[in-house]
């Protein structure tokens, strides 16, 4: 089978997981051309991993712009890619590149899957949502929603449902699995003292960009009120965005700065070695599209509290971890006061979680779901409209 990947965003450059997505579904004997626009990648090393995998990366102008730009671009660039590269499949990851690499004549048979990884989620507007599933129904025939609570909302702006399935975003399982298995005592103090934490304090991280949806204003006060009597546990807080200062200024007119630490946004490829130096994570995101953060921690049976958001909902279902309502400020407090006062509990609970990630979201199990649906849609053909 071959198959036209866009993988790349036009702030980040080329993505870790679209990356290992092609990466998997190239060691499975299919053809793979990736695009992207430029030499930025999200990760050190992914176009080096590409190469390794003899996948072949296309540089694409059109890529470098989002929103309306990209849909006013010229189209005669993506066009030309379609002519050349003759796919089964294009696969995207939003509807505006989907409608850039859409069908214009009747001897295209490539079928368009979009990965929705976005589409304005996190905006107050709703109009370009519904822009997008007007997009989505014109020119895809496979739409992912990546949980259950995203095709929920993917139906309500108006995606044709009889398009939608349900495929959870994949996990690199093997490079968590390997960055813990020679994990001890003196690792844990080097990760530590590399990022100036505490060690003896226990640890609750937040690994998630500086904005409105994430909700770490919350969590920071919810913190404060767990933490108040005890003063065992340091809140680390990792990412960028619009948000950080006024953050950052709130920890302090709180009076918690010296048991918060803000660290930069962290490489994808150090997210494991961080998190497992961490007691505990927490994240209260009122809105995902999925939840990469709320699945990574369970690779290490960390004891998690989450807001029903994305792949929240599923997660509830295990047991595994705590999930409370979106935006309930007494609630996240409440449960951050029962992981503080007993911890032991949380730990216990969490055993076996890793299992259950590595079976359901492992990248190689993915890869074999986006196939069997790929083979489906070829051979089940859609009428040219």
């Amino acid at each position: 089978m071959k198959m036209l990947i866009v993988g790349s965003d036009p702030k980040q450059g080329l993505l870790f997981y679209p990356t290992i997505t092609a990466i998997s579904l190239a060691k499975k004997n299919h053809e793979i051309t990736l695009l992207t626009w430029g030499e930025k990648e999200q990760s050190e090393g992914l176009f080096a991993m590409l190469a390794s995998q003899n996948i072949q990366c296309i540089k694409v102008n059109f890529l470098r712009f989002h929103g309306l730009r990209l849909l006013i671009h010229s189209e005669k660039e993506a066009q030309q890619i379609l002519k050349k590269f003759t796919p089964d499949i294009i696969l995207t990851y939003g509807p505006n590149t989907t409608f850039q690499l859409r069908k214009i004549n009747k001897n295209d048979s490539a079928k368009r899957v979009t990965i929705v990884a976005a589409m304005g989620h996190a905006s107050k507007f709703k109009l370009h949502q519904k822009f997008g599933a007007l997009l989505l129904n014109k020119f895809s025939d496979l739409v992912v929603a990546q949980c259950q609570l995203e095709y929920e909302r993917l139906v309500r702006l108006g995606v044709n449902r009889n398009i939608i399935e349900i495929i959870p975003a994949p996990l690199d399982c093997e490079n968590f699995i390997r960055s813990n298995h020679k994990f001890g005592i003196n690792e844990k103090r080097s990760i530590l003292n590399e990022y100036s934490l505490p060690a003896n304090k226990r640890l609750v991280g937040c690994f998630a960009n500086f904005n409105r949806v994430k909700s770490q204003d919350l969590l920071i006060r919810a913190f404060a009120q767990a933490n108040s009597s005890q003063k065992k546990w340091h809140l680390i807080l990792a990412g960028e965005g619009p948000l950080k200062n006024h953050l950052i200024s709130l920890v302090k007119k709180i009076g918690i700065d010296q048991s918060v630490t803000f660290l930069p946004r962290l490489p994808t490829m150090a997210i494991p070695k961080l998190l497992k130096s961490m007691d505990a994570m927490a994240h209260p995101s009122a809105i995902e599209t999925f939840g990469y953060s709320i699945l990574e921690p369970l690779l290490f049976d960390l004891p998690l509290i989450a807001a029903r958001a994305g792949i929240g909902l599923e997660l509830e279902k295990t047991g595994f971890s705590t999930i409370i309502d979106p935006g309930d400020q007494q609630a996240l407090a409440n449960a951050l006061q029962d992981l503080f006062d007993h911890y032991g509990k949380y730990k216990i609970k969490a055993i076996g979680s890793a299992e259950f990630v590595k079976k359901y979201f492992d990248i190689e199990s993915i890869a074999l779901k986006l196939i069997n649906h790929f083979n489906n849609l070829i051979k089940k053909g859609k009428l040219w409209i």
